[in-house]
């Protein structure tokens, strides 16, 4: 049996470029350009073209952004859709924090098949004068409504004037939903990223947790004995906890006793004291009172000094 022939390649098909360093600049399909490149340039619209306009963040850029942006292609046939892209300024006062960067969203943008011209720092709400410094037809984007502090849906106006077009959203995919993904299955990616030769800095995990994640992923089987284990284990130290709480409030009701009972010993000991001072002082009242009467009966009686003597040793 005879080898097949080797199937030529024709010369039109051939590599354009054999260095590396040219594979960009020179290649036969480049990148959508931005705004400003064309406007250095004074490039001007294209005549016989419908200009249609959709804006977004485009964050982690997937397949949903891509058939949106398909779908505003395809709304005329000689369409020329320029995609602008929220920088991160803005983006991050109004939606929150983005996994890309601004540079990093604008190049995915710029990158998708379907996209003529990329509009860097797009701005959030669609005026007239954007449209027509920018020769905008059509604007595209989904039908759902997107407030602002000035409007409730910032497409209101455009829906009103008859130049929106309604896209479908992709069900099943966003870029909340690729968070949502991480996130959920923390530990696995930790341990892929791990083994991938990641330290735990690029990763901002502890030297803990990168100890346990150095060990294999347990068997179900092994997951349920060790969950029985943790609970065994939160059981005991509930019990030991209650027990010492229990003996805390019996130390703490016999300090209390004992400072009732010392309490009422120091008032007892307080009236005691009191009342025996107060009785020391009447009865040195009484005597010296006692010691003037007599010096005064022996002055008018004219008694014997020993009596006198004798009163005064009382």
């Amino acid at each position: 049996m005879s080898k097949r022939k080797a199937r030529e390649v024709p010369e039109s098909s051939k590599k354009v470029n054999g260095n590396k360093e040219n594979l960009v600049s020179s290649a036969l399909f480049k990148a959508a350009p931005f705004t400003r490149e064309l406007r250095e340039q004074g490039i001007k619209k294209k005549p016989g073209t419908v200009r249609v306009y959709s804006d977004g963040i485009f964050d982690c850029f997937h397949f949903g952004h891509a058939r949106a942006l398909q779908q505003a292609k395809n709304t005329f046939s000689n369409c020329y859709l320029i995609v602008g892209v929220c920088g991160d300024e803005l983006t991050h006062k109004i939606k929150g924090d983005t996994v890309m960067n601004e540079k990093e969203r604008f190049e995915a943008v710029r990158h998708c098949r379907y996209v003529d011209e990329v509009l860097e720092y797009a701005p959030w709400v669609i005026t007239s004068e954007f449209l027509e410094d920018h020769d905008i037809d059509y604007v595209a984007h989904d039908d759902l409504p997107y407030g602002s502090e000035e409007a409730t849906d910032i497409y209101g106006h455009l829906k009103s004037a008859g130049k929106f077009i309604a896209t479908q959203r992709t069900e099943g995919i966003s870029t909340s939903d690729i968070i949502c993904r991480v996130v959920r299955n923390y530990d696995v990616y930790i341990r892929r990223n791990l083994a991938r030769g990641f330290t735990r800095k690029d990763l901002n995990v502890s030297f803990v947790r990168v100890y346990l994640f150095s060990y294999p992923p347990l068997s179900p089987r092994d997951s349920i004995i060790l969950e029985k284990e943790k609970r065994a284990q939160i059981a005991k130290l509930t019990n030991e906890l209650r027990q010492r709480v229990n003996s805390g409030r019996s130390k703490l009701e016999q300090i209390v006793e004992k400072w009732e009972s010392n309490s009422q010993k120091l008032i007892n000991d307080f009236v005691k004291f009191f009342t025996m001072s107060k009785l020391t002082v009447n009865l040195h009242i009484t005597t010296h009172t006692l010691h003037n009467f007599t010096m005064l009966v022996y002055k008018q009686a004219s008694l014997p000094e020993n009596f006198l003597k004798d009163v005064t040793c009382i």
